[in-house]
């Protein structure tokens, strides 16, 4: 049996049902009418953003290419004030740290570098410009500041050349032992064989690691 026995009863207990909640829904037809619209705008204006980030980017690339500073200079300033948040910022800086090393200014390198490894959002970014940063360091025999920034926890796919780079501070500082685990580290991490390049290798056999023997001993532990 019908709750309702006729149609003028239904439509007597809509209208008294839309009566009672009828306004909470108006309003939050509205509310998500709005959050789905800011939503929107969001959206287009990162996109906005990320291209007009982008040109600045290509453009700093090109003055790059022609070695024209002023327009360097001034690319350099927009993207990194008004798009500091974009990876291109990030981007930008590692690209002008190749540079001032290219021109022997390794405090300016060291500076952009730093920036990228501190106030980057890209967790990639941020460790191949710690990984440059160690290497500049290393270059100039500043020992514990490169070591400072070795971080094997959050190297992820990087540990090998990480802990590479830490054997060679370790070295440097006539650590013999600490140099040879710190490089079985960056060889027995490397995702694939080859990966680790030849120079760790050198390294390796330099210090009288057996090199056919740690590989055999790799192996047999993933059995």
């Amino acid at each position: 049996m019908d709750v309702y026995a006729t149609e003028e009863q239904q439509v007597e207990a809509i209208k008294k049902w839309f009566n009672k909640y009828g306004g909470h829904i108006s309003w939050t037809i509205i509310i998500v009418s709005l959050i789905a619209s800011g939503v929107m705008y969001w959206r287009h204006h990162q996109e906005v953003v990320r291209e007009q980030a982008s040109e600045q980017y290509m453009a700093l690339l090109d003055a790059l290419d022609k070695k024209d500073n002023d327009t360097i200079n001034s690319k350099a300033d927009i993207i990194l004030n008004q798009y500091a948040g974009s990876p291109y910022a990030q981007l930008a800086e590692l690209v002008l740290a190749y540079e001032a090393v290219e021109k022997k200014e390794y405090d300016k390198s060291e500076k952009q570098l730093d920036w990228v490894v501190h106030q980057g959002k890209i967790d990639d970014f941020q460790i191949i410009a710690k990984l440059r940063l160690m290497r500049l360091l290393i270059a100039q025999d500043k020992l514990d500041e490169a070591m400072k920034l070795y971080d094997e926890k959050n190297a992820d796919g990087f540990l090998t050349l990480m802990a590479e780079l830490k054997g060679d501070i370790l070295l440097k500082k006539k650590d013999i032992e600490g140099a040879k685990k710190a490089y079985l580290l960056a060889y027995s991490s490397a995702p694939e064989e080859g990966m680790h390049g030849p120079l760790l290798k050198m390294k390796m056999e330099e210090l009288g690691i057996d090199i056919d023997m740690n590989a055999k001993e790799k192996e047999a532990a993933t059995l």
